[in-house]
């Protein structure tokens, strides 16, 4: 009988041990990426970790431009995002948009006002890590973003985050 009982609690537990745990995310790469937006003093936040799908790469493109990819979707609640942005190299450094050499923009469902983000002149990507294949690039985004409403107003967005995208 003390066997039964036993048995049954540790099968009790372990079925509360199953359902309290959360889905963490499926990255196959190891890439993450979080983004903060920022509209008249409220803050937005979008992380990697809320996804139960995510995955980036970075990819030396024509030119040897670095193009750099994420995206990130839920099952659960149609939750979403996806990230494009490109710097002029792969290379360490700091980049401004302004030529067309680097930039970024991104959609996500969570925003669902905003069609797409697209900063102004003066974006900025800082890469801090920029290993060969295998590796991850790793580095930091900022700029500021309009849209116009379907009113005709403009609001800005103050868009920071950052990255760290596996190289392909």
């Amino acid at each position: 009988m003390k066997q039964i009982i036993l048995l049954l609690t540790f099968a009790a537990l372990l079925a509360t041990v199953c359902i309290a745990q959360k889905p963490k995310p499926t990255t196959r790469s190891g890439s993450s990426f979080d983004v903060i937006i920022e509209k008249d003093g409220t803050k937005t936040e979008i992380k990697s970790s809320q996804f139960q799908s995510a995955d980036g790469t970075a990819v030396v493109a024509e030119k040897g431009r670095l193009s750099l990819t994420f995206g990130a979707s839920n099952d659960i609640n149609d939750k979403n995002i996806s990230f494009s942005g490109w710097v002029p190299s792969g290379a360490t450094g700091t980049f401004t948009s302004g030529d067309g050499s680097a930039g970024f923009s991104f959609l996500t469902s969570i925003m669902s006002n905003v069609p797409i983000f697209t900063p102004e002149k003066g974006a900025t990507f800082e890469i801090t890590s920029a290993p060969t294949m295998g590796g991850f690039v790793v580095g930091t985004f900022s700029g500021v973003c309009k849209n116009i409403t379907d009113g005709g107003t403009i609001e800005t967005y103050n868009v920071s985050g950052s990255f760290k995208l596996a190289r392909h």
